[in-house]
This record gives C-alpha cells, sequence and structure tokens, in this order.
C-alpha cells in the first residue's frame, strides 16, 4: 500500500479576542506588587472574551476560512 500524499498541518488559523487589559494598570487595580504580572509572567497586555464571545463566535470563522482556502503542494 503507498503512502498518502497531501496529509498534515496545511494551514492554521488564530483568532485574538478583541477585548484587551493592560497588565501594569490591571496590577495596581488589584493591589498586587508592581510586576507580578508583567515581570513574573511576562505580559504587557491579555486579550479576553467578552459575555458575547462563545466558543462558536471564536471557531466557526477561523473553521470556515480554513476550509475554504484552496489545498496546495
Amino acid at each position: 500500500m503507498s503512502q498518502p500524499s497531501n496529509v498534515g498541518i496545511k494551514a492554521i488559523e488564530i483568532y485574538f479576542p478583541g477585548q484587551t487589559l493592560d497588565q501594569a494598570q490591571f496590577e495596581a487595580h488589584q493591589s498586587v506588587s508592581a510586576g507580578k504580572y508583567t515581570i513574573g509572567l511576562g505580559q504587557k497586555l491579555m486579550n479576553f472574551c467578552n459575555d458575547r464571545e462563545g466558543t462558536n463566535l471564536v471557531s466557526i470563522p477561523s473553521a470556515r476560512s480554513n476550509t475554504s482556502r484552496p489545498l496546495t503542494s
């Protein structure tokens, strides 16, 4: 039996939520030591989903984009 061709990852799609939180301001709001998130975790910004961005809203555009691309070798 021969090996199948065109098998593997051909594309990847990444979704970034629209809401952004500045980690330095979040440290001040949480009353934690400066650098807990920015130095300790190495983050300057954090994106997050709001209450209207569910699993379907995040996954469907990425899936549609990947399935509509033509297969190239």
